[in-house]
């Protein structure tokens, strides 16, 4: 597969293969502060694999309302992006979760994906 980059489409997500990525390899938070303000954004990174040394990384700023449930009883996750932007929520476009909804899920403002081979 060739490298593929992916912003802010639901739409090209969804037309993806994506149920092939369904190992978790990690899944980081990170908050964007400002010298002692501890009150910047949230950022979540995922990166799920394949069997054939493929992965898939997932980069979501501006996350709210996250949930974590159990992350090693499951054989596999398949990931999940919906659109909420009719919520008319500020800052909030997307919503993340595993396709169950067991393993995580959170809002955010905006997503990038990266699929290529895990040691490029």
């Amino acid at each position: 597969m060739a490298e593929t980059k992916i912003r802010n489409d639901c739409a090209a997500f969804n037309a993806l293969r994506t149920v092939d990525f369904c190992f978790l390899k990690s899944l980081s938070f990170e908050r964007e502060t400002i010298g002692a303000d501890l009150s910047g954004s949230l950022c979540v990174k995922i990166i799920l694999t394949d069997k054939l040394d493929q992965r898939l990384s997932l980069i979501c700023n501006g996350v709210v309302d996250t949930k974590i449930g159990n992350v090693d009883a499951f054989g596999g996750i398949m990931l999940a992006i919906k659109d909420v932007r009719s919520w008319q929520r500020e800052d909030i476009n997307y919503e993340i979760c595993d396709a169950e909804g067991l393993t995580f899920s959170f809002q955010c403002n905006d997503f990038e994906i990266d699929i290529g081979l895990t040691n490029g």
